[in-house]
């Protein structure tokens, strides 16, 4: 299978698009996040805390897969991909353990996380998905 190549003309998304790239595809959860945002910090900025706040995200994205609200999955996958392919180190850590193993840990018995997403996942999010699975459970599935 061939990777991805990134993109020359694209930018690098760094640490301060990541979040906001993610959270643009859903009108809710950008009225949900500045909601969020407005409770939790004075000033977010300088107080942030990437790894706790991708905790709206995650419950948000296991909440719409337990409803079968996927319709913008597809958009908020390739968004994943994106950062991925084209983000900075910090980027794509944190999509990775900040989002992906987040996701995986909210879903617990409720949501198939093993296959569960495999409809939405692209290459790269795909071989890190199913390389958060190998590291914690030790096997192939």
């Amino acid at each position: 299978m061939t990777q991805p190549s990134s993109n020359t003309n694209q930018e690098t998304i760094t640490r301060d698009g990541a979040l906001e790239t993610l959270i643009s595809v859903f009108p809710n959860l950008k009225w949900q996040w500045e909601s969020y945002k407005e409770t939790e910090y004075q000033n977010y900025d300088e107080e942030r805390l990437d790894y706790v706040d991708i905790g709206e995200v995650i419950r948000y994205i296991v909440e719409k897969k337990k409803c079968n609200d996927t319709s913008r999955f597809d958009e908020f996958f390739n968004r994943v991909e994106t950062i991925l392919v084209n983000g900075d180190d910090y980027a794509k850590e944190f999509m990775v353990i900040g989002l992906l193993e987040g996701i995986q840990n909210v879903c617990g018995f409720d949501v198939d996380y093993y296959s569960g997403f495999n409809d939405w996942l692209k290459p790269e999010t795909k071989r890190a998905w199913e390389e958060l699975i190998d590291f914690w459970e030790g096997e192939k599935h």
